[in-house]
């Protein structure tokens, strides 16, 4: 059981070296403990809700108390016109009651799996909804935002091939593709994205062949469209096939073997970062990937958007938990110099109501066995406002995971951790696609962190000057996230490094793995030039099937080796965290897979290469 709120205090007064911060103020402090004394009184039904969900239905029915308490503070929810709330139900899905009781209260009612749905439910159906047996916990909801075209295809591209990714050039696949007589062709080329509402008219201006629609898109936009076009300029011979992504981690798997059972043998997926992340053990989506890699299928992850330390930009904080005692429990120290604050330094997305910013904490314990509890808190740039709050129960079978979501700008807002009971762990602070003053190294996590995803950040194609890229002229961008990954535990919960789960324990796994070229040409509207690392994905996934053209039956080792050969240095010298091995020269990775190929040397030792 979690202490209570007076007896944290009461021990933290009693402690001789207590000190306190300037940052937060005593009133923002108050504001955090009144917080926790209702979250401390939740009945059984309230705790299947997400804490902010309970606490903004309790500010709800009784405001001036609230307002009184808490006048900042409220809970981001996307609501319909008869007062529902988007919410995730998960749980035993498939139970007969559940879905009988959803059905007739529910509005908008989306099964996604076994596991989990979404719907619009009213105050007075979300208390009986969390009564029944089969749910575990209802979150607040967000679909994903949707990537809108802005404009129309460009007139000088209705002639057939008229666009054409920079990248061709600057990756040398042009002179590869003549040298070797390869185009991809034989080779099944695939996207798992989103967003295909231009195909028809890009196919009609002839930037793309047919493609095989295994699933249709369904969150609107065009991203799916602009992936698909990059990976045809790179493997115009390679057949295409696409599969929408789902918010299910489950279904997502599922369609990643859809694409396997399909044929495809390449895989450009860059939604990674729309997948929520799980850092520390492997999510479905991430096991999936390990699958395809047994059954040589390889994946092509994007690194993701999320900055990296090197750079100045990191969102990201990963480190062992410190422990800075003040009145209002026992906070984590970001920096060893008793900062208990961390602070927004730039809110680059800005969170909307249709794109809210997720704020996540995690710690080094297994999935839904979590005894170490953790609260989560953002104050004003004062620190004299309670912003936003989590404090989820953990008492052995919960998440590891405190999370809420904003609309707001959160620009010079401030961070606090807190450990409510339990045991140090390895932690892990993520702010969306903003600057944090105190950040790591360690960005890509989740699907960019599988074992078995070939990942990959981006470098800006105009570094090229028009020509080949070169290596360390050619930079990775600064929002590009950086590696490692550090896992604690396996797909099923075992701990890897048992009795340490601290900096000196887990697995390092080296990520990203290579470099593509992004801000390149695209006829698709509103994505040209695209940027991102979602365009550097399918750059290296379209050398791979040019790789697998000159060597059909090449293995996910070969095919490392193959690549890893093939890589210009940038950044660090030698692999790094940034980069990983480097910028990838299709010249180099066609001319190492030929040599394996014809001379019958297929054990991926590449050591005596050139």
């Amino acid at each position: 059981m979690r202490p209570t709120t007076k007896i944290l205090l009461a021990a933290a007064l009693l402690l001789p070296t207590l000190q306190v911060p300037g940052q937060i103020t005593e009133e923002g402090w108050a504001q955090m403990e009144f917080m926790a004394s209702e979250v401390g009184s939740f009945s059984e039904w309230e705790k299947k809700l997400d804490s902010s969900l309970a606490l903004e239905l309790r500010r709800w029915q009784e405001p001036e108390r609230f307002a009184e308490a808490a006048p900042l503070w409220k809970a981001a929810l996307l609501q319909d016109s008869r007062g529902g709330v988007l919410v995730r139900v998960e749980g035993v899905i498939e139970e007969e009651d559940l879905i009988r009781v959803v059905m007739e209260r529910g509005s908008r009612t989306v099964v996604e799996d076994t596991g989990a749905l979404s719907t619009f439910l009213r105050p007075e159906d979300l208390r009986v909804v969390a009564g029944l047996p089969a749910v575990k916990k209802i979150r607040p909801y967000f679909p994903p935002p949707r990537r809108v075209p802005t404009g129309e295809i460009p007139e000088e591209a209705r002639s057939r091939g008229e666009v054409v990714s920079e990248g061709v050039v600057a990756h040398e696949i042009d002179d590869a593709r003549v040298q070797y007589g390869v185009d991809g062709s034989g080779v099944k080329a695939c996207v798992l994205d989103d967003g295909l509402d231009s195909l028809v008219a890009v196919q009609t201006a002839g930037e793309l062949p047919a493609v095989d629609v295994l699933v249709p898109a369904a969150a609107g936009g065009d991203h799916g469209t602009a992936i698909l076009e990059i990976l045809h300029d790179i493997a115009p011979g390679a057949s295409l096939a696409f599969a929408q992504w789902d918010p299910s981690q489950v279904v997502t798997g599922d369609r990643l073997r859809l694409l396997r059972d399909e044929g495809c043998k390449v895989i450009a997926m860059s939604v990674s970062s729309t997948i929520p992340l799980t850092a520390f053990q492997d999510n479905p989506v991430a096991q999936a990937i390990d699958e395809l890699a047994g059954d040589n299928v390889f994946v092509f992850v994007a690194a993701g958007n999320r900055g990296s330390e090197k750079k100045g930009t990191s969102g990201t904080w990963e480190g062992d938990f410190d422990s800075f005692m003040v009145p209002a429990g026992n906070t984590h120290d970001w920096d060893g110099t008793n900062d208990n604050t961390n602070r927004i330094l730039t809110d680059t997305t800005s969170g909307s109501p249709s794109d809210p910013t997720r704020y996540v904490l995690e710690w080094a314990d297994p999935l839904g066995a979590s005894g170490n509890d953790y609260r989560l808190a953002l104050f004003n740039s004062a620190g004299s406002g309670l912003l936003a709050f989590s404090d989820e129960p953990q008492e052995g079978d919960g998440d590891p995971v405190e999370q809420f979501l904003r609309t707001e700008d959160d620009t010079d807002n401030q961070l606090v951790v807190t450990l409510v009971d339990g045991a140090p762990r390895y932690l892990r602070m993520t702010a969306g696609l903003g600057i944090l003053e105190h950040g790591t190294e360690g960005a890509s996590a989740g699907v960019q962190g599988a074992q078995g995803a070939f990942t990959i950040a981006a470098t800006d194609v105009g570094t090229a000057g028009g020509g080949a890229f070169t290596g360390f002229a050619n930079p990775v961008e600064n929002f590009s996230s950086d590696g490692p990954r550090r896992v604690f535990f396996t797909a099923d919960g075992d701990p890897l490094t048992p009795g340490d789960f601290s900096s000196t324990g887990g697995v390092l796994r080296d990520k990203p793995n290579y470099v593509g070229a992004d801000r390149v040409s695209v006829t698709t509207p509103g994505f040209s030039p695209f940027a991102g690392t979602s365009a550097a994905a399918p750059h290296i996934a379209g050398i791979a099937a040019l790789v697998l053209d000159v060597w059909p039956g090449i293995t996910h080792e070969e095919l490392e080796a193959v690549l890893t050969a093939a890589a210009l240095d940038t950044e660090d010298i030698g692999p790094d965290v940034n980069a990983g091995q480097g910028i990838i020269r299709a010249t180099l990775a066609l001319a190492g897979a030929e040599d394996v190929f014809e001379d019958g040397f297929e054990s991926g030792d590449v050591s005596d290469w050139d």
